[in-house]
């Protein structure tokens, strides 16, 4: 069950050519959406991410890192900063070191592991962005938001570096809303203050 006394958790999915995508969203985002922000991307195993502090450059909002045990609080934003599986639970982050399996199928689906505990703690209170990447990461995340009535964003694909990622989310047809990365932190915020 979702806690309902915290922040709404808007979990953002990003890729290949994500970080001018991730700058244009939190750029426009207001200060005071009451809203946590969680950041998953894809990593090479032991490297860390620099994606915090770019981000901090263009929003007034404190960047964290998602660590495990985190409680995370409204109008903040959480980057994943190196790679392992980031789910939550009752407005909790928990954050383990990811393994490769030897002899090849590549990384595990980081934004549809973070996106599908996302839709089982929050129900109807999950918000998913897809923004630009390749393959199809997310599909299967946002598609538990989207049955429990969240809402469910995807970057519009002739504006992302890398199209696949959000095309794939808006072919599954579990999408409501598909925007430029700039115009979408006024979408969301004008969908929270709505019924569904």
């Amino acid at each position: 069950m979702p806690e309902s006394g915290g922040p709404r958790i808007v979990g953002i999915g990003a890729s290949a050519g994500g970080l001018p995508a991730l700058q244009a969203f939190f750029a426009q985002l207001p200060a005071d959406t009451d809203c946590a922000y969680v950041v998953v991307q894809h990593m090479g195993p032991d490297r860390e991410s620099l994606l915090g502090p770019l981000l901090q450059q263009v929003t007034a909002l404190p960047v964290y890192g998602a660590e495990d045990g985190v409680v995370m609080l409204a109008n903040a934003v959480y980057v994943m900063s190196s790679d392992g599986a980031l789910t939550v639970e009752r407005g909790c982050l928990h954050f383990r070191s990811s393994h490769w399996v030897p002899g090849g199928r590549g990384p595990h689906l980081t934004i549809d592991d973070f996106l599908t505990s996302l839709a089982q703690d929050q129900g109807d209170r999950a918000v998913g962005v897809i923004l630009s990447g390749m393959g199809s990461d997310g599909v299967q995340g946002l598609t538990p938001i989207h049955s429990r009535g969240g809402r469910c964003r995807a970057q519009q694909p002739d504006t992302a570096a890398f199209a696949s990622m959000p095309q794939s989310a808006i072919d599954a047809d579990c999408v409501d809303v598909v925007a430029a990365p700039q115009d979408m932190p006024e979408r969301i915020v004008q969908s929270l203050q709505s019924p569904v």
